[in-house]
């Protein structure tokens, strides 16, 4: 399992500020696959990220997923599924990918 695994936002169309309900901003990743290979892999390797595309001001709960690596000799699966954020009606000036908390990779 690798902990502190950065959670990213996508498709923030409208610019919207998000805050994470518990304050969380990373996650854990199940990470399977012959020893050598799972120990080669860190944190700054994985990329989990949530939707905003269809998202509205209030606390919403979004689906995390996490790119799977190029090669097939390990796999992540996540350990939370979900994840909760209270989406603000201020915006932002970026509609880039982004850490929740802003740090931007």
């Amino acid at each position: 399992v690798i902990d502190n695994v950065n959670i990213y936002y996508r498709n923030n169309t409208n610019n919207y500020k998000v805050t994470p309900v518990d304050g969380k901003t990373t996650t854990s990743v199940e990470v399977s696959g012959t020893l050598e290979n799972v120990e080669s892999i860190t944190a700054d390797d994985i990329y989990v990220s949530f939707d905003m595309g269809n998202a509205r001001p209030g606390v919403q709960e979004f689906t995390l997923s996490v790119d799977q690596p190029s090669s097939s000799l390990v796999k992540y699966t996540l350990k939370d599924a979900t994840y909760s954020v209270n989406v603000l009606g201020e915006t932002t000036e970026t509609t880039e990918d982004d850490n929740i908390n802003n740090d931007n990779g």
